[in-house]
């Protein structure tokens, strides 16, 4: 799943399809805590808001001993 899944399931639209045309415009990435990407890793995909063609998504790594 990416981010543009995360924007496009409420709508029942898939970036996939052939008449999806979309882009990303911005890019950050903020680490709080070092993490290993040779463990256990979820990466877990939301959108709070799309409307009026656009959509804001991020996403969020969780680690195996987090609480």
């Amino acid at each position: 799943m990416s981010l543009f899944d995360a924007i496009l399931k409420p709508h029942s639209i898939q970036w996939d399809n052939g008449s999806f045309m979309g882009a990303s415009l911005d890019h950050c990435m903020w680490f709080h805590h070092d993490l290993r990407a040779d463990e256990w890793l979820l990466y877990d995909t939301e959108s709070p808001i799309a409307f009026g063609g656009r959509g804001l998504a991020r996403g969020f790594f969780s680690l195996k001993t987090a609480n």
